[in-house]
């Protein structure tokens, strides 16, 4: 329970960073998506079953939040949740590179899921979204906030609020 009280803070201080001191600090208007960035995190470190869920969460309270087109962020953050949790059984969580490529791929991937699903349902493209240098800027954003914030869950992961190891050892100890 703790660990989705931490998420819900998490999510709403994202909003709120990304709202007014990231909305000042942009190259090109464009400016790191944290949510996106923790989901990420969440899927490599949990699993695609915990990226799923949690990014279906976010994107539900991203679609209230922005009020247009509902569904249209559950759908994108759950697919990219999913998606970098599947190649992560053999993850050493210790590695920095990898969340950082992954990061980069799935910022990539929810751009292009974006445009397609936009498209398919006739929303209005945002001229950002197909500028190649605005998606590199996203894409080199997002990396680097996937840097400092891996430090934090990766210490949190096996230490603090989302603890695998001390999870782990509760259930071992519940079953002898």
């Amino acid at each position: 329970m703790i660990r989705y009280l931490f998420l819900g803070v998490y999510f709403i201080f994202s909003l709120v960073l990304q709202s007014t001191i990231l909305e000042k600090w942009n190259i090109s208007e464009v400016k790191p998506d944290l949510i996106l960035v923790m989901i990420v995190l969440i899927g490599i470190t949990q699993g695609k079953k915990q990226g799923l869920k949690i990014g279906f969460i976010f994107g539900i309270f991203l679609d209230i939040y922005f009020g247009r087109n509902f569904g249209f962020y559950s759908l994108i953050l759950s697919f990219c949740g999913y998606l970098s949790g599947i190649r992560t059984k053999n993850f050493n969580n210790e590695n920095l590179v990898f969340p950082v490529v992954y990061t980069s791929i799935i910022s990539f991937i929810s751009i292009l899921t974006n445009i397609s699903i936009s498209f398919i349902c006739g929303f209005d493209i945002s001229s950002k979204l197909l500028n190649i240098y605005d998606i590199i800027f996203f894409i080199v954003f997002n990396s680097a906030f996937a840097v400092l914030l891996y430090g934090l869950f990766y210490h949190s992961l096996m230490t603090g609020f989302f603890a695998i190891k001390k999870i782990a050892n509760k259930q071992i100890e519940g079953r002898e």
